[in-house]
């Protein structure tokens, strides 16, 4: 173990900073927006034009990575994010902090490919899980701490900018000072969307509310916790630990029982810690209660989603798929901070987390009808369960399941789906 952890140390030390820096920023933004006055729908667009250059840069950066090199790419969009965050700071118009954002999105994006190309080239097929961990364990931590300077800033002076920038600018010291070499990229291969959706409607609609769910939850969470008069800090790294600590358990539940109901489960569950936050005038320490649950509950749903569609593949279709599913994820979390605001508008902040009811009733729903209407795959035949990041497609070559013999299959015809009728 301590041999793998040497050979990725550098890159998990430059995500370790990188998401303090995200983490922090995305969460100072809607606050700051908020304080200003702007509308929770200026917010929603702010926010959504992140995740959609977050999306467009994960698919296309490959072609500069192969012509320059990662590192040279690490360093590269790693000073522009920190001049993106630097910039914001001095203008003024909601419009230019949309082109700023969706810039920042992508250049975020660039900075995770080469982290995971790294971190796929450094493990092995006995490795990759236990890279993955580590990978999943610094991404969130990274994260959580990044919550921790919110209550600690002036949010109205330039210093949070100047936080984030600095931070963000340190990313690029274990990347460009580490001597291993740096690695090789492959595209990935995503092809076939409207074949994995008719194959498993339940588990893409899954991986797009997830998407929906997620960003609104780090787009809106912030200024609702703001609005209520309890620590941010506190709230939205409370909402992070959650995600971490009760997605193995529910997970590895998944593994013993049919995994649909696992999911269906997660999704009503999820409704329960959401309606506490909405209406319930409990003390903050029942607030931090309930969205540690719902943390927990909604972070679940997208590996859970993943895992579902994969009970349906052969193992040379899993990259190419679970691609297509990232891309269903990130899809919901570009419009999911445009169509929560109106909730907003007419009840509050609490309008957040009954968006969030409707969102998990509509995946409960879908959940029964796919109980009904389809066979389930039997437990024999279900993989196991990995909790994967909403990141790149780089990121699912890490997923210890993946052989990388078998994964040069486009996904465009049904000869890559189990023969157990698979719709669902």
């Amino acid at each position: 173990m301590r041999a793998v952890i040497c050979s990725v140390k550098a890159p998990i030390a430059s995500i370790v900073l990188m998401m303090i820096s995200i983490g922090f920023f995305m969460s100072f933004i809607s606050i700051r927006m908020r304080l200003e006055g702007a509308t929770d729908t200026w917010i929603g667009i702010v926010q959504s034009a992140y995740f959609t250059g977050l999306l467009v840069g994960s698919i296309t950066v490959e072609r500069l990575i192969h012509r320059v090199g990662h590192i040279r790419t690490f360093a590269a969009f790693a000073s522009l994010c920190t001049a993106t965050i630097l910039l914001q700071e001095q203008l003024t118009s909601y419009y230019f902090w949309v082109v700023i954002r969706f810039i920042a999105g992508f250049c975020i994006a660039s900075m995770f490919v080469v982290i995971e190309s790294w971190l796929l080239d450094k493990s092995s097929l006995n490795t990759r899980g236990r890279v993955l961990s580590i990978y999943m364990i610094a991404l969130y931590c990274g994260q959580a701490l990044g919550q921790m300077f919110v209550d600690r800033v002036d949010l109205l002076m330039p210093q949070p900018f100047v936080i984030a920038g600095f931070i963000c600018a340190l990313s690029v010291i274990p990347v460009c000072m580490t001597k291993e070499q740096s690695p090789d990229v492959q595209n990935p291969i995503i092809h076939g969307i409207l074949t994995v959706f008719r194959r498993s409607p339940f588990g893409f609609t899954g991986c797009f509310l997830s998407g929906v769910i997620l960003a609104c939850i780090y787009s809106f969470g912030p200024t609702y916790a703001f609005q209520k008069g309890i620590s941010v800090s506190y709230f939205m790294s409370t909402t992070i630990i959650g995600g971490i600590v009760l997605q193995w358990g529910l997970g590895k539940l998944s593994d013993l029982v049919d995994r649909r109901k696992v999911l269906i489960a997660t999704a009503a569950a999820t409704t329960i810690p959401a309606l506490f936050l909405a209406y319930a005038p409990f003390p903050e320490v029942w607030l931090l209660i309930s969205t540690f649950l719902l943390g927990g509950f909604c972070f679940t749903l997208y590996p859970l989603s993943i895992a579902q569609v994969c009970d349906k593949l052969e193992h040379g279709a899993l990259t190419s798929v679970t691609g297509i599913l990232l891309l269903a994820f990130s899809a919901g979390a570009m419009v999911g901070p445009l169509l929560a605001p109106p909730f907003m508008y007419y009840l509050h902040e609490g309008g957040l987390y009954v968006f969030i009811v409707w969102i998990a009733l509509a995946l409960t729903a879908l959940g029964f009808f796919a109980l009904y209407k389809f066979d389930a795959v039997p437990l024999e035949e279900q993989g196991e369960f990995v909790s994967l990041p909403a990141t790149t497609p780089v990121a699912y070559d890490l997923d210890p399941r993946v052989d990388p013999e078998e994964e040069n299959i486009e996904v465009t015809d049904d000869d890559v789906w189990r023969e157990v009728d698979p719709r669902k």
